[in-house]
């Protein structure tokens, strides 16, 4: 085939990328500039955007620009708000601009750093409030708590309403005080709800 028309079936490519660029993803998508300059937001990229702080025709962050021109094919991690997103960068540069692809990799983090061995009880229930996991701190809890896994975990450390929000509760543990943060992850079907020992905090009144 030769070059030159091979060079137009690659322009003609990339120009059903922009064609096709998809408004209704849910996912995050922006466009700019190989400068920086952002062009396009989708919808879910807006709200990206607003995070970020980026007014309209403002540039990204320079990190991405950094690495899109890496050229390194692997994502960008970066946080959103309180979640963690992972950011694909296509670059095109035959029309000066790049694709920025976005997905939230929040959820995906926490189940690969649950912590087995962390020396604070950590433990997990089901979104309706079934124990299903406990580290070795948390087994001791439930032993005071006269529980065991497939039980229901007590009312306080439920979710309450909107499944996306933390809450912090405070309960007794045998003749200990704990706080814990109960952090729904709606998008596995779970609750990560961890510990922390807070009598000693509470008796001098630090807590």
């Amino acid at each position: 085939m030769p070059a030159d028309e091979s060079n137009n079936q690659d322009l003609r490519r990339q120009l059903d990328v922009l064609l096709k660029f998809p408004d209704q993803n849910p996912n995050p998508v922006l466009k700019a500039s190989t400068s920086g300059e952002l062009l396009y937001a989708n919808k879910a990229g807006q709200a990206v955007q607003a995070s970020w702080g980026i007014p309209e025709g403002g540039l990204i962050p320079e990190d991405l620009v950094e690495h899109a021109a890496t050229y390194s094919g692997h994502p960008i991690e970066r946080k959103v708000g309180n979640k963690t997103f992972e950011f694909h960068i296509v670059r095109v540069p035959e029309f000066g601009f790049m694709n920025i692809y976005g997905t939230d990799v929040t959820a995906g983090k926490a189940i690969a750093k649950f912590p087995d061995q962390n020396p604070n009880p950590v433990l997990k229930s089901s979104l309706d409030g079934t124990l299903i996991y406990a580290n070795e701190s948390g087994k001791a809890i439930l032993r005071s708590w006269g529980a065991v896994l497939g039980d229901k975990a007590p009312e306080e450390l439920h979710p309450k309403g909107d499944e996306d929000s933390a809450l912090l509760a405070e309960l007794a543990a045998g003749h200990k005080t704990f706080a814990f943060h109960v952090v729904p992850v709606p998008e596995f079907g779970f609750v990560n709800i961890y510990g922390t020992d807070v009598t000693a905090m509470k008796a001098i009144g630090k807590f």
